[in-house]
């Protein structure tokens, strides 16, 4: 979409205002999430659930020859409650074995949480890690925008259609990006 409007049209926006080419943002090859991976895990990006807050952001990452690919994500205006049912469920479902939660501010305590329902419901093998990001939100998307151009990290085609649709939204100016 954003080639057609950007050569046919002459729309010099159509990047959207991330400023990323998101032609070079490829699938997954096509049956690669049906071999058996590497190694998984899930990273969480938890968002408080007022109305005007971020969407929590909920991803399962699948290793395949050492390159992680989004293979589920799951987002939205979550409770802590609803973020840590939501995945642990998908944990179990899958059998990944590690869940890291960025840990800014007060996000920090939803890792108590994490260990105290899954120590209530028994349950055992799954490990909670901090993330620590070290830079500020923005330059970590940066990154990752960076590692997914370079074919370094790649996404389900399943979900590419929503992710494009997120990086094209996201500005590298403002610090109150909502998606």
């Amino acid at each position: 979409g954003e080639v057609f409007l950007a050569e046919v049209l002459n729309d010099d926006t159509a990047s959207g205002k991330s400023g990323i080419d998101t032609t070079l943002i490829n699938a997954a090859p096509e049956g690669m999430l049906q071999l058996e991976s590497q190694a998984s895990f899930i990273i969480i990006d938890p968002a408080t659930d007022k109305r005007n807050s971020d969407s929590t952001e909920i991803g399962l990452f699948e290793v395949y020859d050492a390159v992680p690919v989004l293979a589920r994500r799951i987002h939205g205006r979550l409770s802590p409650e609803e973020t840590i049912q939501k995945a642990l469920s998908l944990a179990l479902e899958t059998g990944c074995k590690l869940i890291a939660v960025e840990t800014v501010a007060y996000q920090h305590s939803l890792l108590y949480w994490f260990e105290f329902i899954a120590t209530k419901l028994n349950i055992v093998g799954v490990e909670f890690v901090p993330l620590l990001p070290g830079m500020s939100k923005n330059a970590r998307i940066k990154d990752m925008l960076g590692l997914l151009q370079s074919g370094k990290l790649l996404v389900a085609a399943g979900i590419l259609p929503d992710v494009l649709y997120q990086i094209t939204h996201w500005s590298p100016l403002r610090k109150d990006n909502v998606s």
